[in-house]
């Protein structure tokens, strides 16, 4: 799982990178195409990586759960808002998307530290 990790990093880091030259040649409405599917696998990525990788455990679970099916509504939303052309969606939008961040700090917020067979070197300290 690791390795698809870091091969779906990659892949994210670069549809990122490019997304301001995509949206200059293509507009909103044609950049749109490749920048929300890949942010709908980003958040899959990252929903498993949430509760795995921070320690699972309860927060870590339903906080990453919810990342995703928050940002899984802004990705709904904006499908409808293209369809219908509705600006109020807009807030819908950007409300599942702010949920989604708040629902990914819980989950960091109750991250758990490494148990005692982790030696002190492996710890990065802050």
């Amino acid at each position: 799982i690791d390795m698809i990790a870091i091969v779906g990093d990659l892949f994210l880091l670069v549809v990122t990178i490019f997304q301001p030259v995509l949206y200059s040649k293509l507009g909103r409405a044609g950049s749109v195409i490749v920048f929300i599917p890949s942010s709908g696998v980003a958040g899959i990525i990252s929903t498993f990586r949430l509760w795995q990788n921070l320690g699972p455990n309860k927060y870590t679970f339903w906080g990453a759960s919810l990342f995703l099916a928050f940002a899984l509504c802004g990705v709904v939303a904006n499908f409808l808002y293209e369809a219908t052309c509705i600006e109020v969606i807009h807030a819908a939008i950007a409300s599942s998307f702010a949920c989604s961040v708040i629902s990914f700090s819980v989950a960091l917020w109750h991250a758990e530290l490494p148990g005692p067979d982790v030696s002190s070197d492996e710890v990065i300290k802050g």
